[in-house]
């Protein structure tokens, strides 16, 4: 036999927070409870992912801690590279000769058509 709260009205079986649920209908109830547990599922899996990300960057940063910086890769007048004919092609520091050149292949392979995506070199 079903058991009956004081509203006449059956008891629902699912427990919920302090809400006035006398006010909903028992579908209304149920599609509500649905998505708190799926709101609680996807944050369960989002906190993994970050937790997986977490570990992923430190195992990273221990693993660059292995090399001492170098500073001459940062400096302005870093390398000189030449063109055609010995005319200077680039010229600056080592990064900025791999950032330039990186994203020229990106831009080759077209990653700059998405509006989502800017170069860091114009």
């Amino acid at each position: 036999m079903e058991e009956k709260a004081e509203s006449g009205r059956p008891r629902e079986k699912f427990k919920f927070s302090p809400l006035d649920l006398n006010a909903l209908s028992g579908q209304t109830v149920r599609m509500r409870w649905l998505a708190v547990q799926e709101l609680i599922y996807s944050l369960l899996l989002t906190r993994l992912q970050l937790v997986r990300l977490e570990e992923t960057i430190i195992f990273g940063l221990i693993e660059r801690s292995q090399f001492k910086q170098n500073p001459s890769a940062y400096a302005k007048d870093g390398i000189k590279v030449l063109g055609a004919g010995g005319a200077s092609q680039f010229h600056g520091s080592i990064f900025s000769y791999y950032l330039t050149e990186n994203e020229k292949v990106h831009a080759a392979m077209r990653r700059y058509t998405s509006p989502d995506e800017h170069p860091f070199t114009p």
